[in-house]
């Protein structure tokens, strides 16, 4: 196993309280509609809590697979073709593996492309056509989750097979948890 795919720990029971039935359609529409074919992406898009794990979890137990979120601090390197060759050893890896890939953060490593005024932006600008072209031929799923779309690069925005907003109306449930604790202590 590669250093650079850590497993996410499926969740036996997902309350899918936890999604707003939009939400919650959208993913059981995706799990539906999955089959092995190369190139299919999903964005989850939306706050920092709003829920990218779970759905994650939530797709990897509905299709029966295993989903590894990419550690891109490790991923991503300074030199020149190191990145392009951690990348290749992820997709090899993860097709192994049949394996969901799940990159958090997607837009720190699918920005959008810059202006060429440095070879740093050559370079950068190149990372992100290879990490597409690595995606259009991997069989597997794979999960970009952002809290930044306006980030995320264009061409890669319409690769997207399917975009959930994970910002959702159902109140977390740690905003409920809060309640009930004031509404205690303004009976004391």
């Amino acid at each position: 196993m590669s250093a650079f795919l850590k497993p996410l720990v499926l969740i036996q029971a997902i309350d899918e309280k936890r999604f707003s039935p939009d939400v919650l359609r959208q993913l059981k529409s995706i799990a539906s509609q999955f089959q092995n074919k190369k190139g299919h992406i999903v964005l989850f898009t939306g706050e920092s809590t709003s829920g990218n794990t779970f759905a994650a979890n939530y797709l990897a137990k509905d299709l029966g697979r295993s989903v590894f979120r990419i550690d891109l601090s490790v991923v991503v390197s300074k030199y020149i073709g190191e990145t392009e060759k951690n990348l290749l050893q992820v997709f090899e890896d993860a097709g192994l593996q049949d394996a969901i890939l799940f990159f958090d953060e997607a837009d720190s490593l699918f920005g959008k492309r810059t202006e060429v005024s440095t070879g740093h932006d050559r370079y950068a600008n190149l990372d992100n056509s290879y990490l597409l072209e690595r995606i259009e031929v991997y069989p597997g799923l794979v999960i970009l989750a952002t809290n930044h779309r306006e980030n995320v690069d264009d061409t890669l925005l319409h690769n997207v097979n399917w975009q959930v907003d994970l910002n959702s109306p159902v109140p977390p449930p740690r905003l409920s948890l809060w309640r009930r604790i004031l509404d205690w202590l303004r009976k004391l």
